[in-house]
């Protein structure tokens, strides 16, 4: 599964939608389980409020979920749309490139 995570932050970096770094944060989420808020900018080494976009990038992409509180952590999630690049092989062929295929 990291494996498919570095994949997929490569993917995104490839695109320019996001930073390497992100494959730290997805890393710590997918091995606890959760991580504290404060525990993003502590992983990729970036300022306060880069972490913060960083976050909210995994957020909008379904790949982290939070509470609706802003002091809630980080916990995993596993958008459908992101399937085939998380668990290939779930859906027949085609339908992984159309699901891939979103800008």
């Amino acid at each position: 599964m990291l494996s498919r995570l570095q994949g997929l932050v490569q993917l995104m970096r490839l695109k320019r939608k996001w930073r390497s770094e992100t494959y730290y944060v997805l890393e710590a989420v997918f091995l606890k389980g959760s991580i504290a808020r404060r525990e993003v900018e502590r992983l990729t080494g970036l300022s306060d409020k880069t972490a913060k976009i960083l976050a909210t990038q995994l957020v909008q992409a379904g790949l982290l979920a939070t509470e609706t509180t802003a002091l809630g952590p980080y916990r995993a999630a596993y958008p459908i749309g992101l399937a085939p690049a998380l668990f290939p092989g779930l859906y027949t062929a085609g339908k992984e490139i159309d699901m891939l295929n979103v800008d």
